[in-house]
């Protein structure tokens, strides 16, 4: 429990640090996933740089786009991403680190499921959506 408490601290911080470097960002919505999220991917879903071909992975959709800094932290202390890379880039123009969910990035399957949600009860496979109240209450 205490390097679950660790790296929750860690992942706040990394979160922070991107915010503060792109000079903006969605903090709220950021910290109030954090501890889902880690749980997620650390403790719960198949999912891994190594094995994004294997069909059998799961999978975790973004449709709470004002969390993609705490999403683009998860996703490098996963591995799929560099937090320095990230540092760097974040919200500046013409990078691949803006301030919605890129699906171009590795580790980032799909976005917008609001838009797709039609496309996603057709796919064969299990995953995990992270949704904001706002999508909810667009009657999906």
């Amino acid at each position: 429990m205490e390097n679950l408490k660790a790296k929750s601290f860690d992942l706040r911080k990394d979160t922070v640090d991107i915010i503060v470097a792109g000079k903006g960002g969605h903090i709220g919505g950021d910290m109030n996933v954090i501890d889902i999220w880690m749980s997620l991917y650390f403790c719960q879903m198949n999912i891994s740089p190594e094995n994004m071909d294997d069909p059998n992975r799961d999978r975790f959709v973004l449709s709470k786009g004002h969390s993609v800094e705490a999403y683009y932290a998860v996703l490098a202390a996963k591995g799929f991403l560099d937090l320095e890379d990230i540092k760097a880039h974040f919200s500046k123009f013409g990078s691949k680190y803006i301030g919605h969910p890129n699906n171009k990035l590795p580790g980032i399957e799909m976005i917008g499921i609001i838009f797709k949600f039609p496309e996603i009860q057709r796919m064969l496979w299990d995953m995990t959506i992270s949704m904001s109240v706002s999508v909810l209450s667009d009657g999906m």
